[in-house]
């Protein structure tokens, strides 16, 4: 017998046993690869919803009237039908009967060469790229297939209802990823949609599968995030960060916007710490250490340029009052890591920077130790891994190897606000690296016309006001730093005092006129005791 081509085609359901006539229509059979023995997956579907109803599906091969065969009976609207129960190479007659609780209905009869009928699954858009006014696609070719097949593209401008289609077909072979540029060049800061479907190549019958999900096409991400930043002070081991991004435009925003927000771990672990957010506003928790954080955005099309941020460790002018009971004896064996600073500035850089993976406190000192200098500050951070491997402080603290007196004097020493009886005086602090210990006090030395006053102030002071000094009179001050080894040089600034200050339009002082009263009186006594 001569095949026909294989199709699909409407299947109207006519009245067995007298009643009205119900159609279920694009009933299809159909594989899902061009492979010989794959096996047939046949759908349809109701134009009005059947309650409780059954369905059967049969097949006749050609001349044989009286014999037909049931390949499928299901509750459901589709099946699969074995290869084996099927004659597949020639043409055969099909239906379909669906029995109600108000009569059994029978379609017309479908004639089809099922061996030609190959109907792909819908394309998933797994990737888009936009770059240069080009627009790539990727999906995953269709499973167990290895032929290529004839694609459709369609393109629309957002807010516009002409669509660009394009046709084309790519190759046989292993590979299960598959790609396409389309040629239309993009126009800029424009939005798209584009979705695309498949069809098998070398068959007869021309099924198209359904169209992929429809994905939204942004603008390219050119520019690096804007990022602005403030961190708190530590609490409780950690501190928390605030980064504030400034908002991309909404044609880059369109079908979504993604931040990947990653910051460098503890230096012994190099696990990265990395979350997603699509805020623009994010809150985390970061170490005492240093940090960096590398801030990008994602869209559907592509990632933008990054931004890194440093985040300065957190130093300690003294340690912690609770220190001792932070300090951990790692009675479990867990590792710790050790990361230690040079503090040769105000800004240590990436050189000043050591760790070390350590099994025990006393283990960190005596690491630390071995690299320490003497008269120069350190600051170190004792980290361990607490539960799902976070990283947790245990200990931080600056230090000295060896302390001495200050190396250098404080700077820029002034009298400010001088009035007849009092001044203050104001200095530039010394520098850490000049310090060459734990700074206790500022000492300071007043030289006036009552002798040499010494005064101590604390070392995180930078000002004081002198009282009850002489008017007019000239002071001499000198100012020194102080550490637990000794007393650092000294820097001088001399002044002299307003004068004391008149009274109001020139007249005489209160003092004046009580003493110029008290002899008048006695004059005028005397006067009135001769006369008598």
């Amino acid at each position: 017998m001569k095949e026909v081509a294989c199709f699909s085609a409407l299947l109207f359901v006519v009245l067995v046993e007298g009643q009205t006539s119900q159609p279920a229509h694009n009933v299809q059979c159909y594989k899902k690869t061009t492979d010989f023995d794959e096996d047939f997956t046949c759908t349809w579907r109701p134009v009005t919803p059947l309650q409780n109803a059954t369905y059967k599906l049969f097949y006749q091969a050609p001349g044989q009237h009286s014999r037909h065969h049931s390949i499928c009976t299901t509750s459901h609207t589709s099946c699969t039908v074995l290869r084996e129960l099927l004659i597949t190479t020639r043409t055969i007659h099909m239906w379909l009967e669906v029995e109600t609780a108000t009569g059994t209905y029978r379609s017309a009869e479908l004639t089809v060469c099922l061996n030609n009928q190959v109907k792909y699954d819908a394309p998933e858009i797994k990737k888009i790229s936009r770059s240069s006014k080009k627009l790539t696609l990727w999906w995953n070719k269709q499973s167990e297939e290895h032929r290529g097949a004839v694609y459709e593209i369609s393109l629309k401008q957002l807010d516009h209802e002409h669509l660009v289609q394009e046709t084309f077909e790519t190759n046989d072979g292993q590979n299960t990823q598959e790609n396409y540029t389309v040629s239309l060049h993009l126009e800029h800061n424009t939005n798209y949609e584009v979705m695309i479907r498949r069809r098998a190549k070398q068959v007869e019958a021309e099924i198209w599968s359904d169209w992929s999900q429809i994905k939204q096409v942004p603008t390219e991400l050119d520019s690096q995030p804007k990022v602005k930043w403030k961190v708190q002070k530590l609490k409780k081991g950690v501190r928390l960060l605030e980064l504030m991004l400034e908002e991309y435009s909404r044609n880059a925003t369109f079908g979504g916007l993604m931040y990947q927000i990653s910051t460098s771990p503890v230096p012994c672990w190099h696990d990265m710490d990395i979350v997603y957010t699509e805020s623009t506003n994010y809150k985390l928790s970061i170490a005492a250490s240093t940090v960096n954080v590398t801030v990008r955005a994602n869209n559907s099309v592509g990632v933008s340029p990054e931004t890194h941020i440093t985040i300065p460790a957190q130093y300690l002018d003294t340690c912690p009052e609770n220190r001792s009971k932070t300090t951990t004896n790692n009675k479990k064996r867990m590792e710790l890591c050790v990361v230690w600073y040079r503090l040769t500035g105000e800004t240590p850089k990436l050189a000043d920077e050591n760790h070390s993976t350590v099994k025990s406190t006393s283990q960190a000192f005596e690491i630390m130790n071995a690299e320490m200098e003497d008269f120069v500050r350190y600051h170190y951070f004792i980290y361990t891994k607490a539960k799902r491997g976070k990283q947790q402080i245990t200990d931080m603290c600056p230090v000295y190897k060896k302390e001495g007196a200050p190396r250098s004097s404080p700077g820029s020493l002034t009298a400010l606000n001088k009035t007849h009886n009092s001044a203050v005086l104001q200095w530039e602090p010394i520098p850490v690296s000049e310090q060459r210990g734990f700074l206790k006090n500022y000492i300071i030395y007043i030289l006036g016309p009552n002798g040499t006053e010494t005064v101590k102030v604390p070392g995180s002071q930078s000002n004081f006001t002198m009282q009850n000094l002489k008017h007019s009179s000239v002071y001499s001050v000198h100012l020194a730093g102080q550490t637990s080894v000794g007393v650092g040089p000294n820097t001088t600034e001399t002044f002299q005092m307003k004068p004391n200050p008149p009274t109001k339009k020139g007249l005489p002082s209160f003092s004046v006129v009580t003493v110029t009263c008290l002899v008048a009186f006695f004059l005028m006594a005397f006067c009135i005791l001769i006369v008598k």
